[in-house]
């Protein structure tokens, strides 16, 4: 399932992130400086993530720069697109 996230699955995204630490630094380091949820300041990002069940298995984000950045060794494409339409 993709969707989008809310602040409440920020536990669940740094857990996931933090199994790659080399590969999601970026990600990480914004998500440390701005959090998940609304706002459009420096680092602010809107998450995207695909789940299996209740983890974790792919994420995107489109920061405030309109860049859109992944950690997403299942369905890249995929959730590029879904986290750039939002």
């Amino acid at each position: 399932m993709l969707r989008l996230l809310t602040p409440a699955d920020q536990p669940a995204l740094e857990s996931f992130l933090s199994q790659y630490p080399a590969a999601t630094i970026f990600l990480r380091s914004n998500l440390r400086a701005s959090g998940v949820g609304e706002g459009d300041g420096p680092f602010h990002g809107i998450y995207a993530a695909r789940f299996d069940g209740e983890h974790i298995t792919d994420v995107a984000a489109q920061f405030w720069t309109d860049k859109i950045i992944l950690f997403a060794p299942t369905i890249a494409a995929k959730l590029a697109v879904f986290v750039g339409i939002h």
